[in-house]
């Protein structure tokens, strides 16, 4: 077994483990959508893009040591950049720019985050991944292959409370990525939330 296949196994099961024991049966989720930019990208394509996230989480009601966490899944697309060149024609007269390569990075992951409970209009969280990225390249909408890869993120956000359940707020994350290709990378995004009653 490969290290990618055993980070995969044991990240996988480590999450699996948090879903069985942790998640409050029956409760409605919380939602969230982030959008937002890249950036910091060690990779072939560094000019970054847009970022967007969709995530949906529970609130885990006996976490060890009563730390309030929340245990979800969340998916999500993140633009690297493209590669724009000058044209010439067989006589070397340039005739415009082109764009010659895109890269963008989508996948799923577990999601795990830690809400301190504190008495603020403004709530911090720390908010941490593992799952499954695809690093995707294309000429002009053209398929051009890529490859695919586990890894995670860590991040931290802060929210403010709108009304009836909505909320509003920042997050920024560190991808890091098990590849050769795009090894990470750095999001932020203006993130929207949304908790019923119970969902908390």
């Amino acid at each position: 077994m490969g290290a990618r296949s055993v980070w995969t196994t044991v990240g996988s099961a480590a999450f699996a483990l948090c879903v069985a024991s942790a998640v409050s049966a029956g409760s409605p989720p919380a939602l969230s959508l982030d959008v937002g930019k890249t950036g910091a990208i060690s990779g072939p394509y560094t000019d970054g893009g847009i970022s967007l996230g969709l995530g949906a989480s529970w609130r885990v009601e006996e976490a060890p040591w009563a730390v309030p966490i929340r245990f979800g899944v969340m998916a999500y697309f993140d633009d690297m950049g493209s590669h724009v060149d000058d044209l010439v024609d067989g006589s070397g007269n340039y005739i415009g720019l082109a764009t010659t390569g895109h890269q963008a990075v989508f996948g799923g992951a577990f999601r795990l985050d830690y809400e301190p409970s504190l008495r603020m209009s403004w709530k911090p969280y720390a908010s941490g991944t593992w799952g499954y990225y695809r690093i995707e390249n294309d000429v002009r909408g053209v398929s051009a292959g890529g490859v695919s890869a586990p890894g995670f993120s860590l991040g931290a956000g802060i929210g403010h409370h709108l009304y009836e359940g909505h909320s509003i707020g920042l997050v920024v994350r560190y991808h890091r990525l098990f590849d050769d290709v795009t090894g990470r990378y750095v999001s932020g995004a203006l993130e929207w939330g949304w908790r019923s009653g119970s969902g908390r």
